[in-house]
Order: structure tokens, then C-alpha cells, then sequence
């Protein structure tokens, strides 16, 4: 799915793809508060993104001085974790009468839901 995202970014026009809904809801929370935003990835944004994992330590090349001496993979330790799909990346790449018509049929089903109640 990224790959995919990656050659689709690199051979379109459109200059921003959105691939999962994490990356639709910062782009929503940077227009709406981007100091929140900043402020956040600042305090707790290195940590979220490092594992205590004692594998997945003892299995990485320190290469901040020299190349890795090992070959590079593109699957690892947190391939149980990671996607193979996301509604996101479908809808953002589909035709905009597609988006159209999934936004209208979303508005319908909460107005529907609403004379429910």
C-alpha cells in the first residue's frame, strides 16, 4: 500500500495523498489547532515512535556513522501491526464522483439516524 502510495505521489499531479485515517485526522487537526499539533510532536513524538522490544533491539544496526552491514528488509518486527489495506487510501484514490457520492450517502445515513431518535 505505500509503495503504491509512493509511484501514484511520484507520477501524479495531485500533491498531497492521504494513506490511513491518522493521516486525515492530523491533517484535519493541523487546520484546526496546528500549535497543538507542534506541540505534541515535540513532547511526545520521539517516544511514541521507539519500542522496548529486547528483539527488536538486539536485531538493529547502529548505522549513524557507517552503512548498514546488513542487508535492508522491507518487512520486520512490526509487520503484525502494519495494514495491507485502508478505507482512507481507497477513497482518496478513487474519482472525485466517487468521493461525491460517498459523501452524500454518508450525509443521508446520519440524517436518517437523526429522525430516528
Amino acid at each position: 500500500m505505500i509503495g503504491e502510495a509512493v509511484y501514484i505521489a511520484a507520477t501524479s499531479r495531485q500533491r498531497e495523498w492521504r494513506v490511513s485515517g491518522s493521516t486525515l485526522g492530523f491533517a484535519i487537526g493541523n487546520k484546526v489547532a496546528p500549535g497543538v499539533l507542534d506541540y505534541l510532536a515535540g513532547t511526545i513524538g520521539v517516544r511514541a515512535q521507539q519500542t522496548r522490544r529486547k528483539s527488536v533491539k538486539d536485531a538493529r544496526d547502529v548505522t549513524l556513522f557507517a552503512p548498514s552491514s546488513k542487508p535492508a528488509a522491507t518487512h520486520g518486527p512490526f509487520d503484525r501491526e502494519s495494514l495491507a489495506t485502508s478505507v482512507q487510501w481507497w477513497v482518496d484514490k478513487s474519482p472525485p464522483a466517487v468521493r461525491f457520492g460517498l459523501g452524500v450517502l454518508a450525509i443521508g445515513m446520519l440524517a436518517a439516524a437523526r429522525r430516528r431518535r
